[in-house]
């Protein structure tokens, strides 16, 4: 993760899918934006996962927050047996699988592929990955990103859920 603060970066729209950010020492990259910025940029941080690499904006806007909806308050447990227990509600909100059954037996062969390729370069290879090992590694990564990905999207549709229904 590098951070840049928002006076040394500058963002130039190139058409409609793709846009491009100036960033110190790194030069132009085009990026694909998700959304307008929306307001005064304050920094940028670059960062890098299984699925790429990402730019992130902090950007000032005018908005207020907005008012409470003047519902009751609950309280609510995330734990590792139920993803999280409102404590108005009776049955516990589980996270679904992350995995589809495709992936997990993907996840399974690759990182059984990948302990071949470890104990291989270990002992005929002096330690040295080779590009295959790499590229595996690369694979396993992407899978894991996707699946974090799956849990933290979980996570922001019950907060949000719980938000709105909730004071």
């Amino acid at each position: 993760m590098v951070p840049f603060p928002g006076q040394a970066v500058k963002v130039h729209q190139l058409i409609r899918e793709w846009a491009e950010v100036r960033l110190p020492k790194l030069g132009a990259v085009r990026l694909r934006p998700s959304r307008p910025l929306g307001g005064a940029m304050g920094n940028a941080t670059v960062n890098r996962d299984g699925l790429g690499w990402h730019v992130s904006f902090g950007v000032a806007t005018d908005t207020h927050p907005g008012a409470p909806n003047g519902l009751p308050g609950c309280g609510v447990d995330f734990g590792v047996a139920c993803s999280a227990s409102v404590s108005d509600e009776t049955a516990p909100r589980l996270l679904p699988p992350t995995l589809t059954e495709g992936e997990r037996r993907r996840l399974l062969g690759l990182e059984r592929r990948k302990a071949r390729q470890v104990r291989w370069a270990k002992r005929h290879n002096r330690g040295r990955y080779s590009r295959r090992l790499r590229r595996t590694i690369a694979q396993v990564a992407a899978l894991k990103a996707r699946q974090a990905r799956r849990r933290l999207d979980f996570t922001h549709k019950l907060t949000t859920d719980l938000a709105k229904s909730h004071g």
